[in-house]
């Protein structure tokens, strides 16, 4: 399920009555969340979110150890570990039994969402096994892997796929797959960064460019499919964007994403991430938030402190992306409604520039640019409020302690 291209929400049942949630399926954290009726409140945001009912679920047990979660965006939950059955389908053909997760007695930050189920690349110690660990232990899949099809908004169902892939998906089957090295920041699925370009257009076989850079350092690169849009760290962000914005008029929202009313896409280029041996591109049309009630739409970029370059929803929307803890890696290829462009690195060289950290005319090009609209501005979309809240709840979900 596609909410607005802002979240990805996937059915699973939990317990012996198959109760239905609708959940996040979060590459960059490592449990399940589920959340007691206790802790539901009212929003004016959304409905009711639906809660674990433990008392009528004949296989539910609480261990009675105690635990908590805190997320960057300042979302937490506090409760117990518990087990029981849970399930991708009501068929149960695919369940993990006794399967171990964070029964929440306390939240904040989770009062629209049933709850979610950590995928990350390292499970959270013994207490927490990995979902796609207990299927595989225990005869379910064949394989430890599990794909995604994250499709735009009013387009074709997303998929998830678990024990394998499928090359349906792919937007040139006979290119197959191109798999990415990770790094040994193990938690995450995160690949290096050795640079990045705005467009293909302005340069020459020697790597000469206005519009890109090597970095003096690799950024890291979590591909986390529980965060919205994309985070870019804070001392390379007003460059790109600047490049990036070149054509348009942009402004920045206090929350540090950018608004403009100039939302066609052929005003923009493609943004270039360098990983592995290719360059992979999120073309403007995954990068461009507009909604059927307002002209002004949002632009998919945030910036991000430290080296982590945060890739959410906003690049994995353009690529069928398969996640391989078998052999440690994650392969990525355009899918078959996508607008992205994989290039190699031989026929597009690193740029000659390394990337040269944010100047004092940058800052003040950041500064010119920020709207002050204050701290809960909201757009019409519908019979809905697109919330700058709804956005930043959903954004970074990814670090946990």
């Amino acid at each position: 399920m596609n909410y607005y291209d802002i979240k990805y929400l996937a059915t699973i049942y939990v317990g012996s009555d198959l109760q239905e949630f609708k959940v996040h399926m979060d590459t960059g954290s490592n449990k399940l969340i589920m959340l007691s009726p206790n802790t539901q409140v009212s929003s004016e945001f959304c409905d009711y979110p639906a809660r674990f009912d433990a008392s009528t679920s004949t296989t539910f047990f609480n261990t009675g150890l105690g635990d908590k979660i805190r997320y960057l965006d300042g979302s937490f939950i506090r409760g117990v570990i518990a087990r029981d059955t849970v399930s991708i389908d009501a068929s149960q053909t695919f369940k993990a039994t006794s399967f171990q997760f964070l029964f929440g007695t306390t939240q904040g930050g989770f009062e629209c969402d049933d709850g979610l189920i950590g995928m990350a690349r390292m499970n959270g110690g013994q207490a927490y096994p990995q979902f796609i660990d207990q299927l595989y232990t225990q005869g379910k899949i064949g394989s430890k892997v599990f794909s995604m099809y994250l499709a735009g908004y009013g387009e074709d169902q997303s998929t998830l796929q678990l024990g394998g892939y499928d090359t349906s998906y792919l937007k040139l089957p006979a290119n197959g797959i191109t798999y990415v090295p990770l790094t040994d920041y193990n938690v995450f699925w995160a690949a290096k960064i050795n640079a990045v370009r705005v467009g293909l257009s302005d340069y020459d076989s020697d790597g000469i460019t206005e519009l890109g850079w090597t970095l003096p350092s690799p950024g890291y690169g979590i591909l986390d499919s529980g965060t919205s849009l994309m985070l870019i760290p804070q001392n390379v962000f007003p460059n790109v964007m600047k490049a990036l914005l070149r054509n348009v008029s942009a402004k920045k929202s206090v929350y540090g994403y950018y608004t403009t009313y100039d939302c066609d896409p052929s005003q923009y280029d493609t943004l270039y991430l360098q990983m592995g041996s290719h360059w992979f591109g999120i073309p403007p049309q995954a990068f461009i938030y507009t909604f059927s009630d307002t002209n002004e739409c949002v632009i998919g970029f945030k910036s991000m402190q430290g080296d982590i370059w945060l890739i959410g929803d906003v690049f994995l929307r353009s690529y069928y992306s398969v996640w391989d803890h078998d052999n440690d890696s994650i392969g990525l290829s355009p899918h078959k409604t996508s607008h992205a462009e994989e290039v190699t690195l031989s026929s597009v060289p690193l740029p000659v520039n390394q990337f040269q950290y944010t100047t004092i005319f940058d800052v003040a090009w950041e500064v010119i640019k920020v709207a002050w609209k204050g701290a809960k501005v909201a757009t019409a979309i519908g019979s809905i409020y697109f919330l700058a809240d709804v956005v930043m709840t959903n954004l970074v979900r990814y670090l946990y302690y």
